[in-house]
């Protein structure tokens, strides 16, 4: 092992003062970012926050201050930055009492209703014996003598292997310049130069006559590194924050769901941290784009490989069958089995797995256990934490280190399993949400308050205008996972069920969860009963996905605001159809439409609609009554899935005859104006 390429992990433990006064001793001269609240005078200093700016940059030496609590999305985001042969000094209290002090923590915010108290450090409490025990990092008590520096800053003390790089710049330029619709993903962890690769094989196509190279990613600071070694190569372009550009040449970064609204021509599509990103954004930038390349971190920051292989492979293999992929294993930051990158791995749980499939074989609705698990226990239990900590990453697009934060100590959280023969089969995270005194529930409903942990009663206030809601009791559904090799078994709508009962013998007044809306999981929550009674006007940068709120009823009073709040979705949403919701995805609106009760269309409208479908009369002097049938048939579901469709795209949203006939496979106005005369 060529340990002068390591990093150095040093942790100084004991109080913050002398912490910190020894940090400056141990790294005199070095070119060191503090992450720290309190550092020293003339220091170049982020706080945590701002530390997350710093995606993708390379770092000499670092010192990250846990002394006002230990930022997990922090750590995990600057420990990747820091160069091989680099040295990080993490400044903590002492280790056996860290828990117990007031500022412990990763700094959740405060839930209105839970007292600091209510958090039992768990996070932390195995963050310190990780620490203490962690095989090669240097830890240093209160007193003792400090390490001597073994390395020396900088990467270029020995050769760095670019062989498995340089292969992979050639594959990224294959994909641009070879057969069409072949896809490429580069999938390997942190360090490895996934980004590296992209934007180096952006500047060779640019450079040998290409046009325009579009960069997404689930933010623009994830592409930073990309457009680094981009412009090294291209130092003559002109640069600026996500573009690098020189006459009719360009590299430029757009948002996914600009991709998509907005299609655009390229001679290449870079999706770079496709894991964070959902399977159906991806999908639809596959079939728009010909020539595109994914990269995936396996074991990441945000998003998982692993997870992204489970979701994702399928598409390819319906949509671009030839598609190809590629490992990269070799580091080029720093050298293998580097023990900072073991220990991030460790403590923030980014190579977590769920149970191996073959101990899950047998595993049914009828003979798998559901019960609560006490948070207490997964401190207690390592194997256990890391199944269910795997599952919740497999299955959710963007998952943080902060999430592990909140499964340990979140005080409203509550953990559910499914296990067979003791392995984790499925999983889900609840929130005890409401039970707001007046005077704060006035303030929410004016909206001068948004509260923070309490998601569903400040929606339905603040965006519905009910003033009730944030006095009833709600069990909120943050997470629910099933293995993904268990799916279709009906282990999710199980454990879905059993959760309710539980909400009802818990005595709440509703049941509810606010997920990115796409038709599968809409009809996955409806069939238990949960409908939905508000959807996001705008979509999420990173999904591309309107935020649904769905409810389910428990009690009286729940039932009583439950109602008020379906009546004011459905009024309100099919006139936000053909407004702010207009490009919404049809299926998504069916499905939010669906089952909403038969509507009725009086005899002189059907007389018109005859009139209409035998061509007497023009479309737009029939609006009224083509309007009282979309909602009528999307509602009952009669009609074949593309009519409906194509009544929700052009009589509902309003859109253009032109997108209508795009979106409907047809030829143009004419052709749409057929169909719809038919289907009447």
């Amino acid at each position: 092992v060529n340990h002068r390429r390591h990093r150095q992990f040093i942790v100084l433990s004991g109080a913050a003062n002398w912490c910190r006064a020894q940090a400056q001793e141990l790294l005199p001269g070095k070119r060191t970012t503090w992450i720290s609240e309190e550092a020293p005078a003339g220091a170049e200093a982020l706080t945590a926050r701002q530390a997350l700016s710093l995606l993708g940059g390379e770092l000499d030496a670092l010192v990250f201050d846990a002394h006002s609590g230990f930022d997990a999305d922090a750590f995990g985001a600057v420990a990747g930055m820091l160069k091989g042969g680099g040295v990080l000094v993490m400044l903590v209290p002492e280790l056996s009492s860290w828990a117990d002090q007031a500022a412990a923590g990763a700094l959740l915010p405060q839930i209105e209703g839970y007292a600091a108290g209510d958090c039992k450090h768990r996070f932390v409490r195995r963050l310190s014996r990780l620490l203490g025990m962690f095989p090669g990092l240097a830890l240093v008590h209160q007193g003792e003598p400090l390490p001597v520096l073994t390395v020396e800053t900088g990467i270029g003390q020995e050769p760095v292997d670019a062989r498995e790089q340089a292969q992979a710049v050639a594959a990224v330029k294959r994909v641009a310049t070879g057969h069409r619709r072949r896809p490429l993903v580069l999938i390997a962890d942190r360090g490895r130069g996934k980004s590296a690769a992209f934007g180096m094989a952006a500047a060779e196509l640019l450079r040998e006559g290409r046009q325009r190279i579009l960069v997404t990613a689930p933010r623009m600071d994830a592409v930073s590194a990309l457009f680094q070694h981009a412009a090294a190569s291209l130092p003559w372009f002109q640069h600026s924050r996500g573009l690098i550009a020189l006459e009719h040449q360009r590299i430029e970064f757009v948002a996914p769901d600009a991709l998509i609204s907005h299609p655009r021509t390229a001679d290449l599509l870079l999706v770079d941290e496709a894991a964070g990103i959902p399977a159906s954004l991806l999908r639809k930038l596959l079939k728009s784009y010909s020539r595109i390349a994914f990269s995936t971190t396996v074991h990441g920051y945000e998003g998982t490989g692993k997870g992204f292989a489970v979701r994702f492979n399928r598409v390819l293999d319906q949509v671009t069958p030839q598609w190809q992929s590629m490992y990269l294993d070799q580091p080029i930051r720093w050298a293998a089995d580097d023990p900072l990158e073991n220990f991030t791995f460790n403590a923030l749980l980014l190579d977590a797995e769920p149970a191996a499939y073959e101990l899950l074989q047998g595993a049914s609705v009828e003979n798998v256990m559901v019960e609560r698990l006490p948070r207490d226990l997964l401190l207690a239990d390592e194997s256990l934490l890391r199944q269910l900590f795997g599952l919740l990453v497999i299955a959710h697009y963007r998952t943080s280190p902060m999430d592990l934060v909140y499964l340990l100590d979140g005080p409203n959280v509550s953990v559910w399993v499914a296990r067979h023969q003791g392995m984790v089969v499925a999983a889900a995270l609840l929130a005890r949400e409401g039970g707001l005194g007046e005077p704060l529930a006035e303030e929410i409903w004016r909206g001068r308050r948004r509260p923070h942990g309490h998601l569903l009663p400040q929606t339905l206030a603040s965006k519905t205008g009910l003033r009730a809601a944030p006095g009833l009791k709600y069990q909120r559904i943050i997470r629910i996972a099933v293995h993904p090799a268990l799916q279709g078994r009906g282990l999710g709508s199980g454990l879905l069920r059993q959760l309710i009962d539980q909400c009802r013998q818990q005595q709440m007044d509703r049941v509810g969860s606010s997920f990115g809306a796409t038709e599968q999981l809409l009809n996955f929550w409806r069939r238990a009963g949960l409908q939905p009674v508000r959807l996001g006007l705008r979509r999420e940068a990173s999904s591309g996905a309107h935020s649904a709120l769905l409810l389910k009823p428990l009690s009286e009073p729940g039932a009583a605001v439950y109602g008020e709040a379906r009546r004011h979705f459905l009024r309100q949403f099919p006139l936000q159809l053909c407004e702010p919701l207009r490009e919404l995805d049809a299926g998504v609106a069916l499905a939010l439409l669906a089952q909403t009760g038969p509507r009725e269309i009086a005899t002189g409208e059907l007389q018109e609609l005859g009139v209409f479908a035998d061509a007497g009369r023009d479309y737009a002097d029939s609006l009224y009554v083509l309007r009282a049938f979309a909602l009528a048939e999307c509602a009952l579901g009669r009609l074949p899935v593309p009519d409906r469709k194509l009544l929700m795209i052009k009589i509902l949203q309003g859109r253009s005859w032109q997108d209508s006939a795009r979106l409907a496979g047809l030829s143009g106005r004419k052709q749409v104006m057929q169909a719809l005369r038919d289907l009447v």
